[in-house]
Order: structure tokens, then sequence, then C-alpha cells
């Protein structure tokens, strides 16, 4: 840690904190994990709380990844924590030294269960993942979708929220599991996309065992783990 990233004076102790003089108020924090973070007088954030589970890990990751100056830095030593910083492209975040075969990583394939009684198809869950995305459009953000497409066993979302820029998605929904990926190559915005579709799933009680596959795990059968980052 330089002088540069001397830690605000109200974080807790423990291992995550926010940077002194860093914050612009974004709210990021707030959004992404609401019961770690508070304001000091000045509108300057800091770690008001560890987190203290696998869902508050989670949340204070993504809040790490997302905040727009990158404000908030890593200072433990846990081993996994650190490779899943890494591996999000956020190492310099870390003050502890990262191992050097730790690359970043890019998971887009997600399997879920989902019970008998869930037979929707490969369009119809396309079609409520671009209906809840749309219902997300504001004054700020408005979503745009090209018509959804069908082949076969699958279906193809493409939506855009920033100008003409769209992304992609691919449904299948197999059984018992169902399987969404986001083509290759990655892009700006690729990650972004991962982690929607993760809350989208993850708010539906009949889906269940999420799984994310970066390109090569899934090819090789390999290792998943289950959040994109």
């Amino acid at each position: 840690m330089s002088n540069d990233e001397k830690p605000h004076p109200l974080n807790v102790a423990g291992d995550f904190y926010v940077v002194d003089g860093c914050c612009t108020a974004c709210d990021v924090p707030f959004v992404e994990a609401p019961d770690l973070f508070a304001y000091d007088g000045t509108n300057h954030c800091y770690v008001a709380r560890q987190p203290s589970s696998v869902t508050e890990l989670n949340a204070a990751l993504r809040a790490t990844w997302a905040a727009e100056l990158q404000c908030i830095r890593y200072r433990g030593s846990d081993k996994d924590t650190i490779r899943r910083l890494a591996e999000m492209g956020n190492a310099h975040l870390c003050d502890s030294p990262v191992p050097s075969d730790i690359a970043e990583v890019f998971r887009n394939h997600l399997t879920f269960n989902r019970p008998a009684t869930n037979t929707a198809s490969s369009e119809e869950l396309a079609e409520s993942f671009a209906k809840s995305l749309a219902a997300k459009s504001n004054e700020f953000v408005t979503y745009k979708f090209k018509r959804t497409t069908v082949a076969e066993s699958q279906a193809t979302v493409r939506f855009a929220w920033f100008e003409n820029y769209f992304h992609t998605v691919v449904f299948d929904a197999g059984e018992p599991r169902c399987h969404i990926t986001i083509p290759l190559p990655e892009k700006p915005g690729s990650r972004s996309v991962a982690l929607t579709l993760h809350d989208w799933v993850s708010v539906d009680s009949d889906f269940s065992n999420l799984c994310w596959y970066s390109e090569s795990d899934w090819a090789q059968a390999r290792t998943s783990q289950p959040t994109p980052i």
C-alpha cells in the first residue's frame, strides 16, 4: 500500500477498505453492497462493516469491480479472494502480492437446474430475460432490442444500452439443466451482461445450482464457480 492508497479513517478494521480522498459519491457501492458501506459527513464512502458471509463477500467483490474510480481495495491474504480479484481484472487492487500464474478470466457459460414443473422453452426464457431488462429502462438507461431469433433448440437475444452497441446472449432450455452463453470474443460490457444474467437467474426460486464456466473450462468440463466474478 502506497501513500496514494491511504485508507479512509472511518473504515472498520478488516480486509476491505476505501482509499481516502478517492470517492466521488458515485453510489455504486451502495447498489452492490448497501449493508457494507456508509458515507461520512462529506459524502465520502467508507467500509462500515466487513462481509461476514459468502453472499456479502460476493457483494463486496462486485462493489470492488464496479466502483467507478476503483477506490475499494483488498488488504487481506485469503488466496481465493485474491484469485477472484485477479481473475476479474483487479489484481492491482490487492495489497498482498498476486501469484503470477493467475490470469484474467471471463466466465461466459452459465448452467442451472430447474424443476420438472418449469417447462419454459428457450424462446420463453429469452423473452423473459428481455422483458426483465426492458422493465429496468429509465431516464438514465434505455435498453434496445433486436428481434429474438430461434434456431433448433436455442434462442438468441441481442440488446444494447449504449447507442447501437449490441450484446448477444444465447439460451438453451435443456432438461434438467439450462445453458446460457455469452458468445466470444469478450468486449466492453460483457462482464456486466454476465452479472445481469446472474441476477436474473438468481431471483427466480425455480432456478438453482448456478455454475459459471470460462470458455476453456466449459470445453474441457473443468471447474466452475457459482458466480461470474
